[in-house]
Order: C-alpha cells, then structure tokens, then sequence
C-alpha cells in the first residue's frame, strides 16, 4: 500500500521551518551552522526538497547535507512530481549553493527495491556528478556512508580514490 502525503508540501515546509527557526536563531548567534539532510524516512527525502527548507529559514547557519544516495533512492516514495523530474546532477546543480555536506554511498535497483553496494559499483554513476562537483568553488565536506560490510568499506575507499 502506498503511502500518500497527507497536505500540501509547502504545509509540510512551513511546520518544519517553524520548528527549526528557534534553533536556527540560536546557530547564528553561536556563529554555528545547522545541517540538514534529505532523507528518505521524512518529508524530505530529495536533495532538492531539503533545499525548499533551506530557501524557506534563509540563513546562512542553515545548509544542506545532501545523501546523494538518499535522493537516488527516494524515487519509490509518494511526493510531488515536480521533486522527481531531475536526475542527480540536474539536482545538484538547482541545490549546489545551498550544500555543505556530502553522503556518498551507491545502490543497485533490484525488482525488489534496492541493495547498498560498495561506493562506485552500484547504479548512481557518481564520476560524472563528482567532477562536477569538485570544480565547484566552495570549503564542502564529502564523507563515505556505505553502510555495507567490511571488504565492501575498503573497497568503496578503493573506488572514491580512483575517482
């Protein structure tokens, strides 16, 4: 059974951003940043739903972290068409000014759904979306979330070196 949004996505926008304000508030006078990441158990499961969040609070100690992998994965989940259009790098390029973070980790879509696989051996295809973003000016942290096995971990370190 699918599962639908109940109201409007700019309802769902406006009651996150009002529970965030405070905090937010108190991030800039600490001359801190909070992050955000899309995810696929939320609202938000796209990067360029996450970013509406942050265009909505406008601060600078608000940014995105953007789960590459999340947003490649949430194409299952009921929410706007208008969210699912864009492929990754097309995404990217709407969110990129807004991104502090990165999540790298990769999957293969099965018929069943999808299946961690070691960073740069699933379907996402990250070589092209990672020269684009390493020619993007800007002091950003990428990490590896594989949430796979051991030999699957080194194997991903393996891969994003190469890359």
């Amino acid at each position: 059974m699918e599962k639908s949004l109940n109201k409007d996505f700019d309802d769902y926008v406006n009651d996150i951003s009002e529970k965030l304000n405070e905090a937010v508030m108190s991030a800039e006078k600490a001359h801190k940043c909070l992050i955000i990441e899309n995810c696929p158990y939320s609202y938000l499961p796209r990067g360029n739903m996450t970013y509406e969040l942050t265009k909505k609070i406008s601060s600078k100690s608000f940014k995105l972290l953007w789960d590459i992998g999340n947003s490649y994965r949430s194409e299952f989940l009921i929410f706007p068409d208008e969210y699912k259009k864009d492929s990754l790098l097309e995404e990217y390029k709407k969110i990129r000014e807004q991104v502090a973070y990165f999540h790298l980790k990769d999957y293969r879509k099965l018929d069943s759904g999808f299946q961690h696989a070691a960073f740069g051996e699933g379907d996402i295809g990250f070589a092209q979306l990672l020269n684009v973003i390493q020619k993007d000016d800007g002091n950003r942290f990428i990490s590896l979330e594989p949430e796979i096995n051991h030999e699957g971990v080194i194997k991903s370190i393996q891969n994003l070196s190469s890359m």
